[in-house]
């Protein structure tokens, strides 16, 4: 798996043609290269990470981690997944302060899962987004990524999964059903971290759900991935997973649920 990992003096600056796959390995670099120049639209489907220039004792620098807006040679990330100190750049060896990468304008290609990385970074530092490392693991429950267009209570994709699920002695959960007065992301770590499988609905390909989806891919969990209607091209680094289509409606979600019976019914 690869992303990107684009580091300049702020956002306005123009990306440099020469500083492009800059420290990139060239078999990954090769792959992303046109005839004229660069093919963004593959890197556009690739995890990005950008970071202004930085000194490594600068505590104020935040890196984002998401998708590219559209692809160009200079992205913007506006609807960011996850952000974190610039500094776990160094300290988890993407950038080498030595050669001054935190202080130089360029694009690289990381080899990795930028989610498990970040994941692990998390582990030992006191941040708002740390998840709670005491959660309880439930080897029945099945934690539901999708986006909230209705309430649990009548959404009938939802719906559909909780009955399949129940037929395979699981029960289902989604992020707005645990009533806390906590951070919604401390309670998305908790409940992927505390099931045993997570459920992905990546319709539309909800930047939220995508995260969520890496996060329990990086955690080693069971992730199966459903979408309504046609699959869309996936994120590179997901286009190799099976992706279950379903249609929203009585015959359409029936079939769903007896989907998703049977995997977890396979997977015990």
């Amino acid at each position: 798996m690869l992303f990107n990992l684009i580091v300049r003096a702020n956002e306005a600056q123009p990306m440099l043609t020469s500083r492009m796959f800059e420290g990139t390995p060239e078999q990954f670099a090769s792959a992303y290269r046109t005839a004229t120049g660069f093919d963004f639209n593959a890197l556009a489907q690739l995890p990005a990470i950008m970071t202004r220039e930085f000194e490594s004792d600068d505590l104020s620098a935040v890196a984002t981690l998401g998708y590219m807006d559209t692809p160009s040679i200079n992205p913007a990330i506006s609807k960011p997944i996850l952000r974190f100190p610039s500094q776990a750049l160094l300290d988890l060896g993407l950038l080498d302060e030595n050669c001054w990468q935190n202080k130089r304008t360029h694009w690289r290609l990381c080899e990795g899962d930028p989610f498990r990385l970040f994941s692990k970074f998390l582990d030992g530092r006191p941040l708002p987004v740390e998840p709670e490392r005491s959660s309880a693991y439930d080897p029945n429950l099945i934690a539901v990524m999708m986006p909230f267009t209705d309430d649990p209570s009548i959404d009938p994709v939802y719906l559909a999964l909780v009955e399949g699920s129940k037929r395979a002695g699981k029960k289902c959960k989604r992020v707005d059903e645990i009533l806390t007065p906590t951070d919604i992301t401390e309670d998305i770590f908790k409940l992927i971290a505390s099931s045993s499988s997570v459920i992905a609905d990546i319709t539309g390909l909800n930047s939220n759900v995508m995260f969520e989806m890496g996060y329990a891919i990086g955690m080693g969990k069971q992730t199966v991935l459903i979408c309504q209607g046609d699959i869309p091209q996936l994120p590179f680094d997901v286009s190799h997973r099976r992706v279950f289509s379903y249609k929203r409606d009585k015959d359409g979600l029936a079939i769903l649920s007896d989907g998703i019976f049977k995997i977890l019914t396979n997977a015990q």
